[in-house]
């Protein structure tokens, strides 16, 4: 930290061999102003308004640098007392001290601008150079696609971003947002891709235990893999493979959740290529990961935990946890589709059955079994055991 505080304070004496009329945004844009209010037609013919995002460029490079778009970020400041700053919130880029000054370029005393005005491109044209670079960065290499609340700022950074350069008037960034579209989908699908084949586990833990039997463990019922492992009960509750495989099912639902979130919500692209993405997505996961676990759970009271209460309690639970948060994720698809088409009042809407908010078939199939199997292979005795909660749970499988 102090390492780059101290590049931070080398980087700020870039301007001090520059005229102090052209070292800081303000003392520029007021010498610019006052060309543009006392020769307005000379301001017009030299073409300046294509030239100032140019000559702002550096000032606004300056201050991105210490953009915290989706974390907290630390600065030390061995000058200052004040502990209140050590630590700086996220926040969107038109918080920031160069949009705030950059917006009001070019405005009447009133703060108003012609329409036609040519300075009304330099903000969107600032944004179409450096924001959207900045954002392709973060979705590379600053985001955390299991994180709900930075997946959260991520997509607001991102649809304020379109906001300044969509619309009939910005034809020209059309190319900016194939660039920011390219690179989401492009981590999202190394997100899956690397979760499926593991490759975030540790080379020291892949030859552990069960290390050996990772995939086969991630994608095949437990019972399948049980002669495979030396612990005792290790594909129950408790048990280190059992373990293993509900995390990383809680882990690729949470991975799924937030890939939802950021597909579904972006401005970027049509709802329906959303949908069609998505469920390609939801289809690869659950089948490489989740299909194996929930096929095991089902089938479980009838054989491994067989006339076993406690551990068919825990089964049933668990199942239902996960189906519960697949039809959340779900809801989350709906959810979108509904915002989307409030939006799209004025304007004639699509047929719902066109592009329907639904699992694979394939999947909904494979669920609706694994239900129908555990409630009918459940003991009996387990309907009255825990205070009721089982039953809550059969009732909702039922459901």
């Amino acid at each position: 930290i102090q390492s780059r505080d101290k590049i931070w304070t080398e980087v700020r004496t870039l301007f001090d061999d520059t005229r102090v009329n052209y070292r800081s945004f303000d003392a520029m844009s007021k010498l610019l102003q006052e060309w543009k209010q006392t020769y307005r037609h000379e301001y017009s013919k030299a073409y300046v308004s294509d030239s100032v995002s140019k000559l702002f460029a550096p000032f606004v490079r300056l201050e991105l640098m210490q953009w915290n778009a989706l974390k907290h970020g630390i600065h030390i400041d061995e000058h200052s007392d004040d502990e209140s700053s050590i630590v700086g919130k996220p926040q969107l880029f038109v918080e920031m001290n160069w949009y705030q000054l950059i917006s009001k370029y070019g405005t009447d005393e009133h703060g108003e601008m012609n329409a036609d005005d040519a300075d009304d491109r330099i903000v969107p044209t600032l944004v179409e150079m450096l924001v959207i670079p900045e954002l392709i960065h973060l979705i590379n290499y600053d985001w955390n696609p299991y994180s709900k609340q930075e997946t959260q700022r991520l997509l607001l950074q991102i649809n304020c971003a379109w906001e300044h350069i969509d619309g009939d008037q910005h034809v020209q960034f059309e190319s900016a947002k194939q660039r920011l579209l390219n690179a989401l989908y492009q981590r999202c699908d190394e997100a899956i891709a690397d979760f499926i084949e593991l490759q975030a586990i540790p080379l020291w833990l892949k030859g552990k235990a069960i290390g050996g039997e990772f995939k086969q463990i991630a994608s095949k019922p437990l019972d399948v893999l049980q002669a495979n492992m030396h612990e005792t009960d290790s594909n129950l509750p408790g048990g280190a493979m059992y373990e293993f495989v509900k995390i990383r099912v809680l882990q690729a639902l949470q991975l799924m959740d937030c890939l939802s979130m950021i597909i579904f919500g972006n401005s970027l692209h049509e709802y329906a290529e959303s949908v069609q993405y998505i469920t390609k997505m939801m289809h690869s996961v659950y089948q490489s990961v989740m299909q194996g676990f929930v096929t095991f759970l089902a089938r479980c009271p009838s054989r491994n935990a067989h006339k076993r209460l406690d551990v068919q309690c825990v089964i049933l639970r668990d199942l239902c946890v996960v189906i519960q948060r697949l039809f959340a994720i779900k809801d989350r698809w709906k959810q979108n589709k509904e915002e989307e088409d409030e939006e799209g009042d004025d304007v004639l809407m699509q047929d719902d059955t066109q592009h329907a908010v639904e699992f694979p078939e394939a999947m909904c199939k494979h669920i609706k079994r694994s239900a129908m199997e555990i409630c009918q292979y459940l003991d009996e005795s387990v309907q009255s055991h825990s205070q009721q909660t089982a039953t809550r749970y059969v009732d909702y499988l039922q459901r």
